[in-house]
């Protein structure tokens, strides 16, 4: 019976890990500062296209916001999208509650499968005003820094390590709008986190298979110990 339990106790075990929460998966420029800066008008959305190394699960994505600077503009809700192209069906949104602070915020989604290789376009909707009402101008902005003094880097200059990507998108209307293409630095080196979770090899068993295969060779073992106890006592009683 101890082998019984020892096997099912480690079935559960295993079943378990197949419920791991996702975590930081894959970045750009994860670890990094973003400058004393904010935005303003006319930028009301800004992206970036997205090539992962790798395929995975992809059930989120963080950024880190600067602090503004005046106070003024107070928490707004950022929208987060996941298209094939800028501006393109969302396949996957989700939106967070950001203000004054900054700090690091993100929005969770149901996962998708993101393919290495292929192309993505991650877009942050709200984080300026693009109409020009809010006289603060937006959020801080959630790039690297590149002034002299916060990183210890000469004026105009970004930290050593600094990924660049091939631009930025921008929109000036509210929604979905990343109709503005601009290829330059600073904007082209965002701060993203991806948070998601592996995907399993087709020649490894899922955790639950496993715990189904040890459930059943727990039971053949039982019914095998309790066919020889049977036999065992029928011939002591002969």
């Amino acid at each position: 019976m101890t082998r019984v339990h020892l096997a099912v106790a480690f079935a559960a075990l295993v079943a378990g890990s197949e419920a791991a929460s996702a975590a930081v998966i894959d970045n750009i420029n994860g670890n990094f500062l973003p400058p004393f800066n904010v935005f303003g008008p006319p930028i009301e959305n800004i992206g970036w296209t997205y090539t992962p190394s790798f395929s995975y699960n992809l059930d989120g994505v963080f950024s880190y916001f600067k602090a503004v600077p005046n106070a003024t503009a107070g928490a707004r809700t950022v929208t987060v999208v996941i298209e094939n192209t800028p501006g393109g069906s969302p396949i996957a949104s989700g939106t967070f509650t950001v203000g004054n602070g900054g700090g690091a915020q993100g929005a969770t989604f149901s996962p998708i499968t993101l393919t290495a290789g292929q192309t993505y376009f991650v877009g942050f909707e709200n984080v300026g005003d693009g109409t020009g009402s809010n006289t603060s101008g937006g959020l801080g902005i959630n790039i690297v820094d590149w002034y002299s003094g916060v990183n210890g880097q000469p004026l105009n200059q970004q930290p050593a390590g600094t990924v660049n990507l091939n631009g930025w998108y921008y929109g000036t209307a509210s929604g979905n709008d990343f109709s503005n293409f601009v290829s330059q630095t600073p904007f082209a080196a965002p701060i993203l986190n991806f948070y998601g979770t592996p995907i399993s090899t087709g020649a490894v068993p899922e955790p639950s298979t496993w715990a189904m295969m040890l459930l059943g060779f727990a039971g053949l073992g039982l019914a095998g110990y309790r066919r020889q106890r049977k036999t065992d006592a029928v011939a002591d009683a002969a």
